[in-house]
C-alpha cells in the first residue's frame, strides 16, 4: 500500500487517503504531517515510516476485526463487565510485540467502584481487601469472627452470603476448608452472582463446585474466573475446567515468590528464637500444646 522506497512526497497521496480512513473525515488536511515527514532524515524518517506502515497495515487488514472488537469492548463496557478484559488484554500485549499500536478495541474495564466480597478475613483476606480498597472498589468482607457492620479498616461486613453474593461483582475467596465449607460456593451462589462477575480461589480448591463453575464460564454467566487452586491437583486434563473460557489457572502457586520464601524462612527463625526465649506469638500456633 505504501511503497517506502519513494520519497515522501510521491507518497501524499496515498498518506490522505490513510489519514481519510483512519479518520473517516473527508474534509481532513495533511498539509502539516507531509511538511514534517519531508524535514525527517536517517533513523528518524524510517521510525516515521515504520509507524504509517503499521497503521496501514491496522487499518487496511485487520479494520473489520477492530471494529467487530471494539462493538464487543464497548457493550462489554456498557454492561459493567470484567472478564473480557482478560483476553483482550493479552491481545493488546501480542499486537504491542508485532508494532501496532491498535487502541480503539482494546477498552479494558476497570475495578473502580466494583463490588468486592472478601470471604475469610485472616492476613490474606486482609490484604486482598486492602489492595480493593487502594483500587477504588466497594469492599466487603464475610467471616465467621466478625460481628457488627463495619470493620476497624472501614470495610462493610456481610452476615448472609447469599444475600452478598447478589451484590458482588468480584468474589475472593480466603477462608479454610472444612464440612462448612466444602462446594459452599456451587451452582446456586454462582446463579446469585450478576451476570458479568468474576470469581477467584486462592484459597482451597475444594470451597466451589467445579462442575458448576465451568458451567457458569460456559455459559458466559460469569465472566471470568482466577484459580490458584483446584479439587485435584494437577487438575486432569479432561477436566470441564480445562475447555472453560475467561479462565485463568496457576499451580498453587500464589505463595511461592522469592519474597515470601525468605519471610517464611524468616518467621520460622523467629518462632523458635521466641519459643525458646519464653515469649509467645499466639498468631503462630496452628495446634497449641496440650
Amino acid at each position: 500500500y505504501l511503497d517506502f522506497e519513494k520519497p515522501i512526497s510521491d507518497l501524499k497521496g496515498k498518506i490522505l487517503e490513510l489519514r481519510k480512513l483512519a479518520n473517516e473525515d473527508e474534509s481532513i488536511d495533511t498539509g502539516d504531517e507531509i511538511a514534517r515527514l519531508e524535514k525527517l532524515e536517517g533513523a528518524e524518517l524510517n521510525d516515521a515510516k515504520k509507524v504509517l506502515a503499521n497503521e496501514a497495515t491496522a487499518l487496511l487488514h485487520g479494520r473489520e476485526e477492530a471494529e467487530t472488537a471494539a462493538e464487543s469492548a464497548r457493550k462489554t463496557f456498557e454492561q459493567g463487565t470484567l472478564g473480557d478484559s482478560l483476553p483482550r488484554a493479552s491481545v493488546e500485549a501480542s499486537q504491542l510485540s508485532e508494532g501496532l499500536w491498535v487502541v480503539d478495541a482494546l477498552r479494558i474495564a476497570g475495578l473502580e467502584r466494583r463490588r468486592l466480597l472478601v470471604v475469610g478475613f485472616g492476613a490474606s483476606g486482609q490484604r486482598v481487601a486492602a489492595l480493593g480498597a487502594a483500587f477504588g472498589m466497594h469492599v466487603s468482607v464475610l467471616s465467621r469472627r466478625l460481628t457488627g457492620s463495619q470493620t476497624p479498616e472501614g470495610f462493610s461486613i456481610a452476615l448472609d452470603l447469599d444475600a452478598a453474593l447478589r451484590q458482588t461483582d468480584v468474589l475472593s475467596l480466603h477462608c479454610p476448608l472444612g464440612p462448612a465449607t466444602r462446594h459452599f460456593i456451587g451452582a446456586a451462589q454462582l446463579a446469585a452472582m450478576p451476570q458479568g462477575a468474576l470469581v477467584i480461589n486462592c484459597a482451597r480448591g475444594g470451597l466451589i463446585d467445579e462442575a458448576a463453575l465451568a458451567a457458569a464460564l460456559n455459559s458466559g454467566h460469569l465472566a471470568g474466573a482466577g484459580l490458584d487452586v483446584t479439587e485435584t491437583e494437577p487438575l486432569p486434563g479432561d477436566h470441564p475446567l480445562r475447555q472453560a473460557p475467561h479462565l485463568i489457572l496457576t499451580p498453587h502457586a500464589a505463595a511461592m515468590s522469592a519474597g515470601a520464601f525468605r519471610q517464611m524462612g524468616m518467621d520460622a527463625a523467629q518462632n523458635i528464637l521466641d519459643h525458646f526465649a519464653g515469649l509467645s506469638r499466639p498468631a503462630a500456633v496452628v495446634v497449641p500444646a496440650p
